[in-house]
Order: C-alpha cells, then sequence, then structure tokens
C-alpha cells in the first residue's frame, strides 16, 4: 500500500507526527497484517467483508487484526523507548 494512500485514508484530526509514526510502522508489517488493518480501520469493512475480499475464514481475520494490532503495538512502543 502506498503512504499517499494510507495518508488519505487517516483521520485528518490526528497528530501528523504520530500518523508518519504509525503509517511507515503499519508499512512494516506482513502483507496479511498490513491488508487486514487496513481494509478494516481505513477502509472501515467489516470483518465478513474483509473475509470474502480476501477469501479466507472470518477467525483468520480475526486473528490477523489482533496479532498485526499487537505487533504496531509492540513496535510504537520500541519508538517511544528509544527516543
Amino acid at each position: 500500500m502506498e503512504r499517499d494512500f494510507l495518508e488519505s485514508k487517516a483521520p485528518s484530526y490526528t497528530n501528523k507526527e504520530n500518523d508518519s509514526d504509525l503509517l511507515d510502522a503499519i508499512k512494516g508489517l506482513d502483507e496479511k497484517y498490513k491488508t487486514v488493518l487496513i481494509l478494516r480501520f481505513y477502509r472501515d469493512l467489516s470483518i465478513k467483508q474483509i473475509a470474502e475480499f480476501i477469501g479466507c475464514p472470518e477467525g483468520t481475520v480475526k486473528t490477523n487484526i489482533h496479532r498485526g494490532i499487537s505487533l504496531l503495538r509492540n513496535h510504537l512502543k520500541e519508538d517511544i523507548v528509544n527516543e
């Protein structure tokens, strides 16, 4: 996914510096996590819609969302600690 696409989907009321960190962290994820997170939170698709779109079970979508969020959380915590 391209940065411009991600930035266009991000809420305009958030801090641009924090957005940049979040978008960079998302771009660094494996494709399976990046895809479901973008579809869920930036495209606002339901779990069912995402599962149909990528052709996998809903449980897999839920797992990948959960794992993706966990990876983002850990990555962003590391960035804060290392500052």
